[in-house]
């Protein structure tokens, strides 16, 4: 339900802010806007601007005229002060000749103290191809420079991982510095940092690249089924062998392991318990009688005494 008496008209026109700077003391910034016509018919829009210190510079107003569903680009300008810390701005769209806004934004900048040093890479030379083996890529060199511009003492210039640097002639502002690197880093930073901890980045690129194992070739798909193939024909044949030999170790050799084990075991025990030769009856008879003579003469019947040494001969068993 409504419950305001206005006329509500849609809005056909859009605001869209594309650049914020950073404002620094005693420096211009520049902010942009993008103003798009979002209605059926073309128009033609006003753009104003203010700010609540004073600051802005240049162009404030803007009259644009806009095909339908086209769009322009407003610019302006604002000017870093050390008197204050921040400022704010405010943008208003109407159509030509209304005083009804259509769009309105605001935004407050903070303005630093402090204006940070600015790195540019100026040249860049050498080249690294797509794909290094190990340690090839040490082989492959490049070199560049870099402008540097500051206002306030540099605490370092410094390069990522194997970048070689050379500062020799960062003396005043601005400054040319030489840097050189392999392919093995072939994205590398430069970083500067002054003594108030601001800092900037300059990015050395030469390209993507790819590292492979020289142990290792670089195949096509048809290449790498046809090694899978041979592979897989290989390992076939060699399972068929393990299985041939397994059957003709336990069919013949395992059967002849296992007689070979008996006769040594029979052999041992022939050794540890020899057979005993064939006797007479009459030896044997013989042999029964020494050892019960050996026996009685040395442990006689109890209470028995005898005058004289006893000796038991055959003929008393007769």
């Amino acid at each position: 339900m409504r419950t305001s008496p206005n006329t509500i008209s849609p809005v056909n026109v859009k605001l869209t802010r594309s650049s914020t700077p950073d404002l620094y003391v005693n420096t211009i910034g520049n902010v942009s806007y993008i103003l798009e016509n979002k209605g059926t018919t073309n128009e033609t829009f006003t753009a104003r601007l203010t700010d609540n210190r004073g600051l802005l510079t240049g162009q404030t107003n803007f009259e644009e005229s806009i095909s339908s569903n086209e769009s322009s680009e407003i610019s302006f300008q604002l000017q870093g002060s050390s008197s204050v810390s921040t400022v704010t701005y405010t943008i208003s769209v109407t159509r030509s000749g209304s005083t009804n806004t259509l769009q309105e934004e605001s935004k407050t900048l903070y303005i630093s103290p402090d204006i940070p040093p600015s790195c540019s890479v100026d040249t860049l030379n050498g080249q690294c191809d797509n794909n290094y083996g190990n340690g090839t890529c040490l082989d492959s060199t490049w070199t560049g420079q870099a402008t540097i511009t500051f206002t306030t003492d540099l605490q370092s210039v410094t390069g990522s991982n194997g970048m070689n640097v050379d500062t020799s002639s960062v003396l005043s502002s601005p400054s040319v510095v030489t840097v050189s690197g392999t392919c093995c880093t072939p994205s590398s930073y430069l970083t500067v940092i002054d003594k108030n901890s601001n800092f900037v980045r300059c990015h050395f690129f030469l390209g993507d690249v790819i590292y492979v194992d020289d142990s290792k070739s670089v195949l096509s798909t048809a290449e790498q089924i046809a090694v899978g193939v041979i592979a897989g024909i290989v390992v076939a044949c060699l399972l068929a062998t393990l299985t041939f030999v397994i059957v003709v170790y336990r069919k013949g050799v395992k059967p002849k392991l296992n007689a070979m084990k008996i006769d040594n075991l029979n052999r041992e025990a022939v050794k540890d318990f020899p057979m005993k030769k064939e006797y007479s009856s009459k030896q044997l008879f013989y042999d029964d009688f020494m050892t019960l003579k050996c026996d009685f003469k040395s442990k006689p019947p109890r209470d028995t005494h005898f005058p004289h040494g006893l000796e038991l001969e055959i003929s008393d068993l007769q």
